[in-house]
């Protein structure tokens, strides 16, 4: 898309999947109308998955989750994000991959999703990981050297890709959350960016 406030309305033309990241790699926090479905005065995002989990004694629970920050692209309301639920059900488990090493006040992460949808349907979905309880980072994709795969010696580098730093960069800032907190996290992972990922 040539301008950040383009429209996927093409009348009887099919919208491309490749359409809608244009869209959300091109646009900006202005877009978007941000709607937070936490804290006081808030209601829910109805983006909510029900989860089966074993309580104690072997019994079963059911587990709520729920998205807690949504969006709608204000030319194409048809576009929507949602973002905030944790991957992990079960007491939000929490994961130390070595990149964190950078950040010495971090002691772990959890992974969340963003989902993206078109007319009500999710059509992508990416994870992103939280610095310090406020900067979200886009989850990178380990590279190995093909020779010693599985071992910690045999990977090369971390990579993301341009649409994964657009997207995480964008629903950082919808959160209100300072743009140069991104980008100093970014850098001090050392990830490598990428057009697409590397198979």
């Amino acid at each position: 898309m040539s301008t950040a406030c383009a429209s996927l309305n093409k009348g009887d033309k099919s919208v491309k999947f490749t359409d809608v990241r244009d869209i959300i790699q091109s646009s900006r926090p202005s877009d978007w109308n941000y709607v937070p479905c936490w804290g006081s005065d808030s209601g829910p995002s109805y983006r909510t998955k029900w989860e089966k989990m074993t309580g104690p004694n072997s019994t079963w629970e059911l587990h709520h989750q729920e998205h807690d920050h949504i969006a709608a692209y204000k030319p194409d309301v048809g576009v929507t994000l949602a973002w905030g639920m944790p991957m992990y059900a079960d007491n939000h488990p929490e994961m130390t991959p070595d990149w964190i090493d950078k950040f010495p006040l971090v002691d772990s992460v959890s992974y969340y999703f963003i989902d993206v949808f078109w007319n009500g349907s999710v059509i992508d979905r990416d994870l992103y990981t939280v610095m310090d309880s406020r900067t979200y980072l886009p989850l990178p994709n380990p590279i190995y050297n093909e020779t010693a795969v599985g071992s910690t010696a045999a990977r090369e580098r971390y990579e993301v890709t341009h649409y994964q730093v657009a997207l995480a960069r964008l629903v950082n800032n919808l959160a209100n959350h300072q743009d140069t907190d991104f980008d100093q996290a970014l850098n001090r992972t050392g990830f490598a960016l990428v057009d697409n990922i590397s198979e």
